[in-house]
C-alpha cells in the first residue's frame, strides 16, 4: 500500500490551485492536465501518491471533455488498433506502479516531462508520425503510451504526437485525444482500486481535487474560442520543464 502523505490545509490549497490551472489549460488545448499536475504534485506529496491522486481528477476531466462531443465513427475505425493497444498497455503499466521505487518513478516522471517540454518549447518536437499510420505503428504507439500512462498518468507525449500527425481539426483533435486519455485513465483507476492502492485517505484527496478540476475545465472550454492554445501551452511547457528538472535534481542529489 502506498504511504499516505501528510497534507496540510495550505498544501491542499496549493494542489487545488495547480489542478484548477492545469484543468483550464486542458479545457483550451485538450491536453496538459497530468503533464502539469503530476510533476508538480510529486514535489509536494511524493511520486507514488501523486500518480494515484491525480489519476481520479484526470479521469473525470477526460469524461467531461468527451461528453462535449466532436468524434465520428469513421475516425473510430481508423483508431481501433491504437485504442486496443493503449488499453492493454495501461493494464501492464498500472500493475507496475507498486513495484517501482520512489526514486525510479521520480526519475521517470521528470524525464518524461523534460523530454516532452524541452523540444516543444524549442519548436523541435522529437516525435513525428505520418498522417496515415499503419496498424503495426498504431499497436506499438498504443502499447508504449499505455504502459507509460498506467505507471505515471502521463499519456500525452506519444498520443498527442500521434494524433497531431493525422492533421485533425482542432475540435476533433481535442475530442480524440481526451477519448484516448479517458480510456487509459479509466483502466488505470480501476486497476488501482482492485489492487487496494486507494486505501488510507488517498481517494479522499483525489475526489476533493475534482471540484477545482471541473471548474477549470469548464473555464477552459469557454475560453477555447477566445484565447490561442499556443499562449497557454508555452506557460504549461515552462512549468512542466521546471517541475521535471526539479524532480530529477532532487532524486539525484
Amino acid at each position: 500500500m502506498i504511504e499516505m502523505p501528510v497534507v496540510s490545509p495550505l498544501l491542499l490549497a496549493i494542489l487545488a490551485a495547480v489542478v484548477f490551472g492545469a484543468a483550464t489549460v486542458k479545457g483550451v488545448a485538450g491536453l496538459g492536465f497530468p503533464l502539469i499536475t503530476v510533476p508538480v504534485t510529486a514535489n509536494i506529496v511524493g511520486p507514488h501518491a501523486a500518480v494515484v491522486i491525480i489519476a481520479v481528477p484526470t479521469l473525470l476531466s477526460n469524461l467531461f471533455m468527451v461528453l462535449q462531443g466532436g468524434g465520428s465513427t469513421a475516425r473510430l475505425r481508423q483508431l481501433t488498433w491504437l485504442l486496443f493497444s493503449l488499453a492493454a498497455g495501461t493494464v501492464v503499466g498500472a500493475r507496475l506502479l507498486g513495484s517501482l521505487n520512489p526514486a525510479t518513478l521520480a526519475l521517470l516522471l521528470g524525464s518524461v516531462a523534460v523530454a516532452y517540454a524541452g523540444p516543444e518549447l524549442l519548436r523541435v518536437p522529437l516525435l513525428r508520425f505520418p498522417a496515415n499510420p499503419r496498424p503495426e505503428l498504431s499497436l506499438g504507439v498504443g502499447t508504449v503510451a499505455g504502459m507509460l500512462g498506467g505507471a505515471t498518468t502521463i499519456y500525452a507525449p506519444l498520443v498527442a504526437a500521434f494524433l497531431d500527425g493525422m492533421r485533425l481539426a482542432k475540435d476533433e483533435f481535442v475530442f480524440w485525444v481526451t477519448a484516448m486519455f479517458l480510456l487509459g485513465t479509466s483502466i488505470q483507476v480501476v486497476t488501482y482500486l482492485q489492487a487496494g492502492i486507494y486505501r488510507g485517505g488517498l481517494l479522499g484527496i483525489a475526489l476533493g481535487l475534482c471540484l477545482p478540476m471541473l471548474l477549470g475545465t469548464w473555464l477552459g472550454i469557454r475560453l477555447r474560442g477566445r484565447l490561442t492554445p499556443e499562449r497557454f501551452r508555452t506557460v504549461v511547457l515552462v512549468l512542466v520543464l521546471l517541475s521535471g528538472l526539479n524532480l530529477i535534481i532532487r532524486t539525484i542529489w
